[in-house]
């Protein structure tokens, strides 16, 4: 494309030169006609000497000047000139001095002051004459006023100084292209832009063509020729060579100029060198594309908070499409209120007019209303003198989540590890408690609480702490509203029964109602306002041992606390446990002790009077009377001693879980009458007596009668040896209606002691108990001692200066006993010398109607011969055992032969024909189990009934015996009742003697 110049000559000087006036000479003409012609002239005409003196003027020149020509002539023509033009005549006289008769002409321009004053411009033609010898004589000077045409030069001269001053103010080409003529005038700009001058650019329209890039001549010309054929403007941006050899980018606009027939004639427009906008452009393009692809957010927003932009990442992070968030306030993005979200802006913005930064955490709102965490970085971007806020965003939840759960598992193994050394600081377990409260509060909980399960079975809160110290003195009162074990919708009960945390993130106002016991209760949590509880049961050794409840009321728990508390509760348990056993342990130390020092005594004690009337009843003449009265006294202090050593076997079975029942159902009244006539003679002795009161048609219950038996049997013993002689001893059986509650407390309470059991609650038999209660007017029992009065080797007074005697294992075998049958016991007492009573309740048996009442076996004397002509073979290495052993069966009948040892016996066997095998088991060389296992080898022995009557009283040596081949298993001392009840079961079961 071509452009043009403007003429920007500094003045349009008129050369005459070509065509001088030519000046007549005295030959040619006369002096008159020379006169006549020069006056008829327009033109102004002069002559002067080499100094400026006027000789000759011209009509037109007097009017010019408004003087004569008798004014002039003389005057010197330099004193027309306008004042100031000094340097103007100066170089006149020195151009008017170096004419020569070769270049005799000088044109000039300048400007003259008319008569009126008035300024104005003439043309001189100035001609030099000169004499023979060449020397200059005179000067002759045509003018003609050129005012107007200088006057149109100027302004002229004006405008393209205007004109380019403006192209060069907008660094800018402006060209001129003549489609007719096909020329192209350009401004002086095209220096600037590209390094050449117009005058090397020419008029050629080509040129312009030649300069512009290759790669995009063809693409502009297209486009030209479409826009020359239809449009009025046009803009395009190529690139052009500059005279160095580089391309700079150009933004080429212009408009195109028609005839009134619609042709392009004219075409005006101006190059502008926009290279560096282009790089600018280049680089926010791809600054653009940078921040695009960055992966923080970026957001700009205007001095008063408006945003103006927002880059993808930035509208991803906060839900919205693109261009959605432009113009909207800052604010809208905060999840903070509006008053601190406005507030948040104003200090962001005043640190940045005087910081030029700002950097911090903000908390965010998406569209879709969720909030995140960013770190914002903004600063300061002053555009135009007008500020914008430039802020970078990046979305740091996961960071800051991972940081507080980073800090709060930190505090938590720290609190932990303060927890673990509070628990072990002490052995006393109100101490560790209560320290453990204060230690929970705040970190864990705003108020907590600590419950365990006393030895009794019911819930005794141990431990409390509230956040508030003003509310800690009212806090306490929380140890009045410690329910009952069968409060199933109490948390604690909850967790004790199932064994796991009760945990409610979320406590409503129906919850609380549904938990508390009264309107009391009630309105305590109120004035608590819990607003999530955990509850965590201690369990140790399949033991629970209590719970931890915690409470938050400005917050809520999440299953980190939850995990957090049952840790806590798992160490607790185990510290708590350590303690127990060490207590346990000191405990039973001293209670070994103590029971040690008793065992002997009570062993001892009957050993006396029983050696003592032994060694007695050896001398000759003793009285008959003084012989009953010591036989008594031996069989009384023998069956004590027996009973003693049945207690000890008793507490192994139950300690070893090995006590076992044969179950049938049982008449109680039977059962309490047979143990009363037990006690009776006891009784009679501290003239106590005995009153029973039964209830009709009680029905049968599913048990044990000889375990019945001993459990009543023990209560009346105990009642007749601490009852003061002429006391009073009630015995009542009657039927207990048992109330859902009850029976539910009384599950918990078994689950509560054996997590292990089975017990279940069978809700259609709720009413259907049967209770047994014993009431003395006797000692009464102390209440310190009364929750440790079923525990094992435990007694109220176990020094040497008590008043009773007994080794403490009754009652704890009495427990034992009850629970196995699916039942309770309990003892109240007002105080010492207040009485006791006790109370055992047995669940009654569903099938009791109709069912006969299977009676005790009836007790064999030895009035008569049960075992009479049988014969029995005796083995026992003790002779005294022996000759005890053989003296009762033959007073019942039997022939009895004896050995020492199993070989003897094994010879005896082999000689003899024996009905009934009655042997030892510890005996030396061979003993009882090796003796059988050989007897059960020979063919001709095989089948002989055989009894284990022994002092290996064990459940694992009954079981070894009858493994053996023995068929019943009796520990030593043996009733002689029962050892001749056993052989007679033996006969009937082998069908006849053999």
């Amino acid at each position: 494309m071509s452009q043009f110049r403007q003429a920007d000559d500094e003045s349009f000087n008129l050369d005459c030169t070509s065509a001088p006036m030519q000046e007549p000479t005295t030959n040619q003409f006369s002096e008159a006609t020379y006169r006549t012609i020069v006056e008829t002239q327009t033109e102004l005409i002069c002559r002067f000497l080499p100094d400026g003196t006027l000789t000759f003027v011209n009509a037109a020149y007097c009017r010019h000047f408004g003087a004569s020509a008798e004014q002039l002539i003389g005057q010197n023509f330099l004193d027309l000139l306008p004042n100031g033009e000094e340097l103007l005549v100066q170089r006149y006289l020195e151009q008017l001095a170096a004419l020569t008769p070769e270049q005799p002409i000088l044109m000039q321009e300048h400007r003259v002051k008319t008569a009126e004053g008035e300024i104005r411009w003439q043309q001189w033609s100035n001609r030099a004459i000169f004499a023979a010898d060449g020397q200059l004589v005179e000067l002759q000077a045509v003018g003609r006023d050129i005012t107007t045409r200088k006057r149109l030069e100027i302004e002229l001269s004006r405008s393209n100084e205007r004109f380019e001053l403006a192209a060069a103010a907008v660094n800018c080409l402006i060209y001129d292209w003549d489609l007719e003529r096909g020329t192209v005038e350009r401004t002086r700009g095209l220096l600037s832009l590209i390094g050449y001058t117009p005058e090397e650019a020419g008029i050629e329209l080509n040129w312009w063509s030649a300069q512009i890039h290759p790669d995009d001549l063809q693409s502009i010309e297209a486009s030209f020729q479409t826009n020359l054929a239809t449009a009025e403007r046009f803009c395009y941006q190529y690139r052009v060579r500059h005279k160095q050899g580089h391309y700079i980018w150009v933004e080429d606009q212009g408009r195109i100029m028609r005839n009134t027939a619609g042709d392009p004639i004219r075409v005006v427009g101006s190059t502008m060198d926009i290279t560096h906008r282009k790089e600018t452009e280049e680089t926010l393009q791809l600054q653009a594309r940078v921040l695009e692809s960055m992966g923080e957010g970026v957001v700009m927003s205007n001095e008063i908070g408006r945003i103006v932009f927002t880059n993808p990442t930035f509208d991803r992070m906060f839900g919205y499409e693109r261009g959605e968030l432009l113009g909207q306030p800052v604010t809208v993005l905060s999840d903070l209120p509006p008053d601190d979200a406005n507030q948040l802006v104003n200090d962001c913005i005043k640190t940045l007019r005087t910081q030029g930064v700002w950097a911090g955490e903000v908390l965010n709102r998406r569209k879709d209303g969720t909030s995140f965490i960013a770190g914002v970085y903004i600063s300061a971007l002053y555009v135009d003198g007008r500020p914008y806020w430039v802020a970078v965003q990046q979305d740091i939840t996961e960071r800051k989540q991972a940081e507080t759960a980073l800090r709060q598992s930190e505090e938590r193994y720290r609190f932990l590890a303060e927890s673990s050394s509070t628990l072990v600081a002490s052995l006393d377990y109100s101490t560790t408690l209560a320290n453990l409260a204060r230690l929970a509060v705040p970190f864990l909980a705003d108020f907590c609480f600590f419950d365990r399960v006393a030895t009794e079975g019911n819930l005794q809160r141990v431990a409390w702490h509230h956040r508030d110290p003003a509310e800690q003195a009212w806090f306490a009162q929380i140890q009045q509203f410690v329910p009952s074990l069968d409060w199933q919708n109490y948390p604690v009960v909850q967790a004790l029964r199932s064994g796991k945390a009760s945990f409610v993130p979320h406590v409503t106002e129906s919850w609380l109602e549904a938990i508390t016991t009264s309107r009391e209760h009630l309105q305590f949590m109120q004035r608590c306002r819990p607003q999530s509880w955990i509850t965590v049961p201690l369990l140790a050794q399949q033991r629970k041992l209590g719970t931890l409840t915690f409470c938050r009321t400005d917050c809520h728990y999440c299953e980190s606390d939850l995990r957090l508390a049952e840790e806590l509760a798992r160490r607790a348990a185990l510290a708590l446990d350590n303690a127990q056993l060490y207590h346990q342990a000191q405990d039973a130390n001293r209670i070994k002790d103590e029971f040690l020092a008793v065992l002997s005594h009570e062993l001892r004690s009957p050993l006396n009077p029983i050696l003592g009337w032994s060694k007695l009843l050896q001398l000759k003449h003793q009285d008959t009377n003084l012989l009953m009265r010591g036989l008594e006294t031996i069989e009384r202090n023998a069956k004590l001693q027996t009973q003693l050593i049945e207690d000890l076997l008793d507490v192994a079975r139950i300690l070893r879980g090995k006590l076992s029942l044969n179950i049938h159902p049982v008449d109680l009244k039977s059962t309490i009458e047979a143990a009363i006539e037990t006690v009776q003679l006891a009784a009679e002795a501290k003239s106590i007596q005995i009153s029973t009161r039964f209830e009709p048609a009680m029905g049968l219950v599913s048990g044990d009668s000889s375990r019945l038996q001993q459990v009543v049997w023990n209560l009346l013993s105990n009642a007749v040896k601490f009852t003061p002689t002429g006391g009073r001893i009630e015995v009542r059986l009657e039927r207990y209606e048992c109330s859902l509650r009850e029976a539910q407390s009384s599950t918990v309470l078994a689950e509560l002691k054996d997590p292990a059991s089975n017990f279940q609650l069978n809700t259609q038999n709720l009413q259907n108990y049967a209770q047994i209660t014993v009431t003395d007017t006797g000692k009464g029992i102390n209440p310190e001692f009364l929750p440790y009065i079923f525990d094992y080797f435990r007694q109220a007074d176990s020094s040497t200066t008590r008043n009773f005697g007994g080794l403490g294992l009754g009652l704890a075998i009495v427990r034992h006993i009850v629970e196995l049958h699916g039942g309770t016991v309990q003892a109240a007492s007002r105080g010492e010398d207040q009485g006791a009573t006790f109370i055992v309740r047995l669940p009654l048996s569903q099938t009791s109607q109709g069912l006969k009442h299977r009676s005790a076996t009836p007790m064999t004397t030895l009035d008569h011969q049960p075992l009479q002509d049988v014969s029995i073979l005796v083995v026992d290495d003790e002779i005294d055992s022996q000759e005890l052993t053989t003296l009762v069966l033959q007073q019942a009948g039997a022939v009895v032969l004896t050995a020492y040892s199993a070989d003897q016996a094994l010879d005896i066997l082999s000689q003899s024909a024996i009905d009934i095998l009655v042997s030892d088991i510890g005996m030396p060389e061979v003993d009882g189990y090796m003796m059988m296992r050989q007897i059960r080898a020979l063919p001709e022995t095989t089948g002989i009934p055989a009894i284990a009557l022994t002092a290996y009283a064990g459940e694992f040596n009954r079981q070894k015996a009858l493994a053996t081949g023995f068929q019943r298993h009796l520990a030593k001392p043996v009733d002689p009742d029962a050892l001749i009840a056993a052989i007679t079961t033996l006969i009937k079961e082998f069908g006849s003697v053999c």
